[in-house]
C-alpha cells in the first residue's frame, strides 16, 4: 500500500494555490492535472478524479483472472526426432554403370507394371458396369481349360507351356555354342535354329572344323545337348499322342456300348408295343384280325410288316430326313384317321341295316360284323393314301342309301 499518495486532494489543491497565481500557471508535472485557467474548482475535481483512477489500478482487491488457453497435445518426453534425409546412395566405378541400368529397367517395370493395373481396373470397372454375369465367366473359364486340354491331346507341340519349357533348355545351349563360335557365332545360331536337314548338318560340320580344339569340344557338347532335348521332346509328343488314341478308342468302345444297350431297349420296347396293338381282344381295331375275313387280315399282316421294317430302317439309320418326317405326321393324324373310320363304318352298317329292314329283306352274309356291300375283294392297306379314298368312298356310297331310305318315306332309325 506504499504507493497509494499520502497527500489528500486538499492538501495538493492549497499547495498547487501557493506556488500558482491566479492569473498564470507553472509547469505541470507527472503526478499533476493540467489545468487550464485559475478555476479552483475545477482544478480540486480533476485531482479527486485522478485519485479515484490510481487507487483502482494500484490495489485491485483480488487477483486479476487470466484467459483460459487453449489445450495442447504434450510432447512425447524422449520422442526422438526424425532423421534428416540421407543422399541416395550409388556406387562408384564400373559398377556405376550397371547400377543405372538397373534402376531405368526397374522404372520401366513399375511403369509397365502400372499401366498393366490401370487397364485391368478399367476392364474391371467396364465389366461391372455392363452387369457381367459370374455364372457366364465360370463358363468361359471352364470351356478355356477344356480347350487346353484338347489342345493338349491332339497337338501338344503348340502348347505354350510346352513350348517354353523346351525352349529355355534350347536357348542356353544355342548361347553356349555361340560362345565357341567366335565370329561365326551369328551363323551358327542361325543353323541351330532351322529343322534338322542333311544340308544344315553340313554347314554346322563346316564351322565347326574351323574352330579351335576346345571349342569344339564345347559346340559338340551343345549340339548333343540340343540333340537329346529333341529326342525327349519327340518322345513326350508321341506319349501323348498315344495316350489321346487310346481314350478315343476306349471313347468309341463306350459309345458302341450304349448304342448297342440303346437298341436292345429299343426293339424290347417295340415288340411289346407290337403285341399290345395286335392283341385280339385289346389291340388297335387296324391291326387286329377278324375271323372269315382275309382281305381284311391280309392288309393287317401289310401293316404289321411295314411296321417291323421301319423299324429295322430307323435301327440301321437308314431313314432319311423325309422319311421321319412323314411318319411322325401319319403318326399325328392316326387318331383322327381312326375315329373318322369308325363313325364311317358305323354309319354304314346302320344305313344298311334301316334299308334291308325297308326292303323287308332278309339279312345277308354281310351282316354279322360288316356290312354287305359292292366292296372289291381285297381293301387298300390301312393308313395308305388308297385306303383314306377308300374309306371316303364307302361313306358316299352309305349317304346315297340313306338319302334314297328318305325318299322311300321317311329315315328309319
Amino acid at each position: 500500500m506504499s504507493d497509494i499518495p499520502s497527500s489528500s486532494p486538499a492538501d495538493r489543491f492549497n499547495s498547487a494555490s501557493a506556488t500558482t497565481g491566479l492569473a498564470g500557471a507553472r509547469q505541470v508535472g507527472d503526478d499533476d492535472v493540467p489545468v487550464a485557467g485559475g478555476d479552483s474548482i475545477s482544478r480540486l475535481e480533476a485531482a479527486q478524479a485522478k485519485d479515484r483512477g490510481t487507487t483502482a489500478a494500484v490495489a485491485p482487491s483480488t487477483p486479476p483472472i487470466e484467459p483460459a488457453k487453449t489445450p495442447t497435445k504434450p510432447s512425447v518426453p524422449g520422442a526422438p526426432s526424425p532423421p534428416p534425409l540421407e543422399p541416395e546412395w550409388k556406387p562408384t566405378g564400373k559398377a556405376a554403370e550397371h547400377w543405372d541400368k538397373l534402376k531405368s529397367t526397374h522404372a520401366a517395370e513399375s511403369a509397365t507394371l502400372k499401366a498393366q493395373i490401370a487397364t485391368a481396373r478399367e476392364e474391371l470397372a467396364t465389366a461391372l458396369k455392363t452387369g457381367a454375369n459370374p455364372e457366364e465367366i465360370k463358363t468361359l473359364k471352364e470351356e478355356l481349360i477344356r480347350y487346353k486340354e484338347t489342345l493338349k491331346d491332339v497337338a501338344i507341340e503348340r502348347d505354350p507351356e510346352f513350348k517354353k519349357r523346351f525352349e529355355v533348355r534350347e536357348q542356353s545351349a544355342i548361347s553356349a555354342a555361340k560362345l565357341a563360335a567366335g565370329d561365326k557365332a551369328s551363323k551358327l545360331e542361325e543353323l541351330l535354329k532351322q529343322p534338322a536337314n542333311p544340308w544344315r548338318d553340313e554347314q554346322i560340320n563346316e564351322i565347326v572344323e574351323d574352330l579351335p580344339t576346345s571349342a569344339q569340344r564345347r559346340v559338340n557338347a551343345a549340339l548333343g545337348l540340343l540333340d537329346q532335348i529333341d529326342v525327349e521332346r519327340s518322345a513326350e509328343i508321341a506319349q501323348r499322342r498315344q495316350e489321346f488314341d487310346q481314350r478315343q478308342a476306349m471313347t468309341v468302345q463306350q459309345q458302341q456300348a450304349q448304342q448297342s444297350a440303346r437298341a436292345q431297349e429299343f426293339t424290347k420296347a417295340f415288340d411289346a408295343q407290337l403285341a399290345a396293338f395286335t392283341d385280339p381282344k385289346a389291340g388297335h381295331p387296324f391291326l387286329t384280325e377278324r375271323p372269315g375275313d382275309d382281305a381284311y387280315n391280309k392288309g393287317v399282316a401289310s401293316s404289321k410288316e411295314l411296321a417291323s421294317s421301319l423299324h429295322k430302317a430307323f435301327m440301321a439309320g437308314e431313314l432319311t430326313h423325309d422319311d421321319i418326317a412323314k411318319a411322325m405326321l401319319h403318326v399325328a393324324v392316326s387318331e383322327r384317321m381312326m375315329k373318322t373310320a369308325q363313325e364311317a363304318l358305323a354309319r354304314a352298317e346302320k344305313a344298311e341295316k334301316a334299308l334291308d329292314r325297308r326292303r323287308a329283306i332278309a339279312p345277308g352274309d354281310g351282316r354279322s360284323g360288316a356290312p354287305a356291300s359292292d366292296q372289291p375283294d381285297s381293301a387298300p392297306a390301312p393308313g395308305s393314301p388308297e385306303y383314306m379314298t377308300w374309306v371316303t368312298q364307302r361313306l358316299a356310297e352309305a349317304q346315297a342309301k340313306d338319302r334314297i331310305s328318305d325318299m322311300a318315306g321317311g329315315r328309319i332309325v
